[in-house]
């Protein structure tokens, strides 16, 4: 399946879209045909009342005769995508329509919305196409393992997200990079370059914990349009930035050598001092700076992502998590996953094989801090784990909002 990325050049409703595609169009007119174009978050900014998304969609989708995938802003606040295959083929089950509302970062979200059950179902059903389920979401979605699990329990063999724009990429690409590992599957990503933001616009395609080379772009996307098209078979892969490791030594909590708070010895997690147990894979243990709730797991657990979730949770408490994994798990991939779980649950990870031991927790802007010893420090700041991620003020559209929590966490099925 090849896979075409647009990311737009200006800020958002500056720039002509009839311009925009007609340099698309030529662009596709010289390559191998595709099988799916995907057009960024805020695409086109859609008044409700003129023009329905539906009819947008569609309108794009027979103009170039392929499937698509497009963000739209609409008046009413809602961040959403729609798909449209004009080719969709019935008798092999092809997905004709369909459509996703964000459900976090947004001035409306998903969960406000008074959806039937038929759309619900809708929005978390992947589209079919050339025999492979695709799962769509919005940009910030993708941080959230609820909502990526609820994909996967539904069918997901390709993942595709639809970003603004102008990221911080080291995030941008942990999180897609650890979806792939997880995902064991392509991963893609496109945006637009708004030229009033400073930070990185890209086009981007993950599998298996590797970046993937387009076969073919337009150009860098640094001050015009640009295209990429991705054959998700290919196996060229693109030279990466190395691994940052941090040489921050902190004492408050350490896991690793005889000695540490968390002495690591063969497969388990012995600790140095008097414990209280909360399940049969976790404890809490005290020491000077708070309370530090300790899970130990194997590598199933580490790719399960709604495990964080499922294990017990104390207001207040330091999340650690540790996984003990055998050499089959790659180093690459142990990182990749490493960075997923802190980031999207807030929590310190340590994965220890018996080749190598790592660590990783997030910093106030959730970058990664990486740490690679035989014995491995925190200091159990921005640790407070999975509760921790709702936005607190009830008038915040930064993230996932508190009051929308019991609703977020109904997604998945027991």
């Amino acid at each position: 399946m090849k896979v075409a990325l647009v990311q737009p050049y200006g800020d958002n409703y500056t720039y002509s879209l009839d311009e925009l595609e007609e340099k698309l169009q030529h662009f596709l007119a010289k390559q191998p045909a595709v099988d799916l174009i995907v057009f960024p978050e805020a695409y086109e900014y859609i008044e409700h009342e003129k023009l329905s998304p539906w009819d947008a969609v569609r309108a794009l989708g027979d103009k170039f005769q392929t499937a698509v995938i497009v963000g739209y802003s609409l008046d009413l606040g809602t961040e959403e995508a729609y798909y449209y295959n004009p080719n969709a083929d019935e008798a092999q089950y092809e997905t004709n329509f369909s459509f996703y509302i964000k459900h976090a970062t947004a001035h409306r979200v998903m969960f406000e919305e008074a959806l039937s059950e038929e759309n619900i179902a809708t929005i978390y059903a992947p589209v079919y196409l050339k025999g492979k389920h695709i799962q769509f979401s919005i940009c910030h979605d993708m941080y959230y393992p609820l909502i990526m699990e609820r994909f996967a329990q539904e069918g997901m063999d390709i993942y595709i997200n639809l970003t603004g724009g102008n990221v911080k990429m080291s995030k941008w690409g942990a999180i897609l990079k650890g979806r792939s590992v997880e995902l064991s599957g392509p991963v893609l990503c496109t945006m637009g370059n708004r030229t009033s933001m400073r930070q990185a616009s890209e086009r981007l395609m993950y599998r298996d914990g590797k970046r993937i080379a387009p076969i073919k772009s337009s150009s860098a996307g640094k001050s015009t349009h640009a295209f990429s098209i991705f054959d998700l078979d290919s196996t060229k892969e693109m030279e990466e930035t190395p691994h940052y490791y941090s040489d921050k030594v902190y004492t408050a909590f350490t896991v690793g050598e005889q000695g540490a708070h968390i002495h690591l010895k063969e497969g388990q997690a012995i600790p140095n001092r008097a414990v209280e147990a909360t399940s049969e894979q976790s404890f809490r243990m005290n020491v000077e700076e708070g309370t530090v709730h300790v899970h130990v797991g194997g590598e199933e657990h580490l790719k399960d992502r709604a495990y964080v979730f499922e294990e017990p949770r104390f207001t207040g408490d330091h999340e650690l998590f540790i996984y003990f994994c055998d050499a089959s798990l790659s180093y690459e991939d142990a990182i990749s996953l490493a960075k997923l779980r802190a980031i999207e649950n807030r929590i310190a990870v340590v994965i220890d094989t018996p080749h190598y031991r790592i660590g990783a927790k997030t910093n106030r802007y959730k970058d990664v801090q990486l740490f690679e010893r035989p014995t491995i420090g925190f200091d159990l700041q921005h640790m407070y784990g999975f509760d921790s991620v709702y936005e607190k003020n009830p008038t915040s559209t930064n993230g996932l909002n508190v009051k929308y929590r019991d609703l977020y966490e109904a997604l998945i099925y027991e």
